[in-house]
């Protein structure tokens, strides 16, 4: 079965960490419990006090000085007696199955805290432990479900930390960097998270995000230096990822040391010493078709051919055969693999074999010129020469957009990933895909919640889709987190404008150039918005304003020769 692991080991909570947080919550429930307890056991009007109610009170505080003192089974075993004498409420049974978690009693917890999270709106803290407690008895599932919703009711929570670290290790980057990065910016001090999220930041190549959240970590570290060599590679600087990368040979503990020798090969083979790569990575394949492709590059490069194609026959037969397991990998990892098996098939005088192979590459990722150019190649050797040219047409193509993307900004991208994700938005919406478009930028949103580029962008892509309404909320998201910023105003003010609400729109337009007086966009909105107004003068004052700045403007252009027709 095709199995891949993480670039990085995701690293596992910490009982002392998870017992830490498990305290807070516990803390912020005592208080409900009291309450509930003394609301629900207490009639109105209250009569005299019993004996029972006696108990009741002094069980009550046995509870909470236990549990403040750190002797969890002594409280365990009075909210035990309290909860058999009494009716209580949901909120004790939930922090008593919790407790049960602290203790390692996760089969007494399954049994309490399942019945309490089939409520639809389940308390935050009891799928926390039932996901805790059901991974611990093997029942991956109900884990994954629990902290999934967990994480929805209570975001940024040891619940969506949790989840995140299950996700890296799932190989599905995107979603683990969301929900750890937040967290490790709050929880400054949880190393784990931090590394976590650092190496769920390198796989979507956010060179800066990494280096924000290793910057200030113990730089001796081995994972800390396994990182930083990682982040050089990105940065296109193979000699200083050697020189940090090659002292944990020696250094790094066992457990990181497949991790080592792949980062380690990578950079090798970047600088062209392929044998060194393969050196390296002979002997650590097992059953990971990642270090299988690496490897099979590395061979290739130095020569050894049959050898290449022998290390990735096995993973590229069985992603071709297997199509439920092909489903449950990255497509760039199919993509990469079928495109290398067929290459070097090809380059073995194998066309036709390599054939299939390359067509799998293509259709998973259909913007990897060099699959497409291969593809041609192994058609045209096999005889197919129209949809050979097809293929080379599709290279060509591919090949002259690349070469529009200059080094600068190659690295602009690096350091600024979320511009990159919404540049290729708009490419999308450009090209009528609206409902992509918007996915990209509402992920984006997800990965950088303090950026205002991402629903600025998302309030532009509704109003071209015609959905005003929708456009309001992400608009208006923008100005909460850059009051400031020129273009929220004016997204907002061209919203309002489009939703009929024009004394509004004309205050949000005219803010927008009282910020930035230059912002010609704006001017020309406000300018069809005077004119809607009846106020020729002033629209004309700003159209012919527009035209100073940019005297081929088009849109100032049309609406000047409207307002002078209009006399």
């Amino acid at each position: 079965m095709l199995r891949c692991q993480p670039r990085f080991p995701f690293p596992t909570p910490s009982r002392s960490r998870l017992a830490r947080d498990f305290a807070v919550l516990a803390c912020l429930l005592l208080a409900l419990v009291a309450v509930s307890l003394a609301q629900e056991t207490t009639p109105r009007p209250s009569p005299p006090a019993t004996p029972e109610d006696a108990a009741l009170a002094a069980a009550l505080q046995g509870f909470q000085e236990k549990l403040q003192a750190g002797d969890l089974e002594g409280a365990i075993a009075d909210l035990e007696a309290l909860i058999e004498r009494t009716d209580t409420p949901a909120t004790a049974r939930g922090i008593l199955g919790g407790l049960y978690v602290e203790t390692g009693r996760m089969q007494q917890a399954l049994d309490l805290l399942r019945p309490l999270a089939e409520s639809p709106d389940a308390n935050p803290a009891v799928l926390y432990n039932l996901g805790r407690a059901a991974r611990a008895t093997g029942d991956p599932e109900l884990a994954v479900s629990s902290f999934e919703r967990a994480a929805a009711a209570a975001p940024v929570s040891p619940a969506s930390r949790e989840l995140g670290l299950i996700r890296g290790l799932q190989g599905r980057y995107g979603d683990a960097f969301a929900l750890l990065y937040p967290w490790a910016l709050e929880h400054p001090d949880d190393v784990e998270a931090r590394l976590a999220a650092a190496a769920g930041a390198l796989q979507l190549e956010r060179a800066a995000d990494a280096e924000l959240l290793l910057s200030d970590l113990a730089q001796d570290d081995p994972p800390v230096r396994l990182l930083w060599g990682r982040l050089l590679l990105l940065r296109e600087d193979p000699w200083g990822a050697i020189g940090y990368l090659k002292p944990l040979l020696d250094e790094a503990p066992a457990g990181m040391d497949r991790e080592v020798h792949r980062a380690l090969a990578a950079a090798y083979l970047t600088v062209g010493e392929s044998s060194q790569a393969v050196d390296l990575l002979e002997g650590k394949v097992g059953n990971d078709p990642t270090i299988a492709l690496q490897l099979a590059r590395a061979q290739f490069q130095s020569g050894e051919l049959d050898a290449a194609i022998a290390t990735l026959e096995p993973f590229a037969t069985e992603v071709m055969r297997n199509e439920q397991g092909r489903e449950q990998l990255e497509p760039a990892l199919v993509s990469g693999l079928t495109y290398e098996y067929g290459r070097l098939l090809l380059g073995a005088g194998r066309a036709d074999e390599a054939v299939p192979f390359l067509r799998l590459a293509t259709e998973s990722d259909p913007t990897n010129k060099v699959s497409w150019q291969s593809l041609g190649q192994a058609l045209a050797a096999s005889g197919e020469r129209e949809e050979a040219e097809q293929a080379l047409a599709r290279f060509t193509e591919l090949a002259e957009r690349e070469q529009e993307i200059s080094m600068n900004q190659r690295e602009r991208d690096l350091e600024d990933p979320t511009g990159k994700q919404l540049r290729e938005a708009m490419a999308l919406l450009a090209q009528g895909q609206g409902e992509e478009a918007l996915q990209g930028i509402r992920s984006e949103r997800e990965l950088a919640p303090q950026d205002p580029r991402p629903p600025i962008l998302e309030a532009r892509a509704l109003l071209v889709l015609g959905r005003a309404a929708e456009a309001e909320t992400p608009a208006r998201q923008a100005l909460a987190i850059s009051p400031d910023n020129p273009d929220a105003h004016y997204v907002l003010g061209t919203v309002l404008m489009a939703r009929d609400r024009l004394a509004e729109a004309r205050s949000e337009l005219e803010t927008t150039l009282q910020i930035a007086p230059d912002h010609t966009a704006a001017m020309n909105d406000l300018a069809v918005l005077l004119i809607e107004l009846g106020e020729g003068d002033e629209a004309r004052a700003l159209l012919e304003r527009v035209l100073e700045l940019r005297p081929d403007d088009p849109v100032a252009k049309n609406n000047l020769e409207r307002l002078s027709a209009k006399g």
